[in-house]
């Protein structure tokens, strides 16, 4: 679990406090303003927590199926709060918004379709209120949500190519490195050949100087 939390960014945790401010709100209207809902604390407790918990759980895991059991589970709570608690309906766009934050390119049509139309227009039908209010303010919750969730695509992405071009020029570095490396012992290997060359060369021009020389001349040489 610890490993689990270590990979998070700081955008993950704003995701985590969203969800955490709309369990707060919950149960904080359980407390402070009982009479706007007719049900038990107990029972709606119950019934928040899981919401809380479960999709949490799966978002934590990176499940493929998170998205479809936060959908499932925000839209029966606030569908089971239309019937117990219509004044907390409001409370259901901070889930939308991070189902819109956890939505990409392949799920927002139908993600956004059931929290930013279906679901509040059944909230308020249920509610016995004009479903319109609810449609815009969850539609736009689900967009500043989804487009969030486009700029940290686009960090993520940034990160990305910076952390390739470090390793570009880490690349090139080196390569400079050995092309300097291989130039240097090109050139020590070319001026040991011209050296042992040279001294060759003189070896072999006084070796025939000794039939020109005199003898006492051949131990000066």
């Amino acid at each position: 679990m610890f490993s689990i939390i270590k990979k998070r960014f700081w955008y993950d945790w704003i995701f985590v406090a969203i969800r955490t401010l709309w369990m707060v709100i919950i149960i904080s209207a359980s407390f402070i303003k009982p009479s706007l809902i007719d049900a038990s604390f107990w029972v709606l407790f119950s019934f928040a927590f899981v919401v809380y918990l479960v999709p949490l759980i799966a978002w934590c895991r990176n499940a493929d199926w998170y998205l479809a059991v936060d959908v499932m589970a925000a839209g029966g709570f606030h569908l089971y709060l239309a019937y117990t608690a219509p004044e907390l309906l409001w409370s259901f766009v901070l889930l939308v918004m991070n189902i819109g934050l956890a939505s990409n390119r392949r799920t927002y049509v139908w993600t956004g379709i059931l929290c930013g139309i279906i679901l509040p227009a059944l909230n308020g039908w249920i509610a016995g209120r004009l479903p319109y209010e609810f449609i815009v303010s969850n539609g736009f919750g689900f967009a500043i949500g989804f487009t969030f969730n486009i700029l940290i695509q686009s960090h993520k992405q940034a990160l990305i190519i910076h952390e390739q071009k470090l390793l570009l020029e880490q690349h090139i570095e080196r390569i400079e490195e050995l092309t300097l490396m291989e130039e240097r012992s090109r050139l020590s290997h070319e001026l040991h050949d011209t050296i042992g060359h040279t001294l060759t060369s003189l070896i072999v021009g006084v070796e025939s100087l000794r039939s020109s020389v005199p003898n006492s001349q051949i131990e000066r040489i």
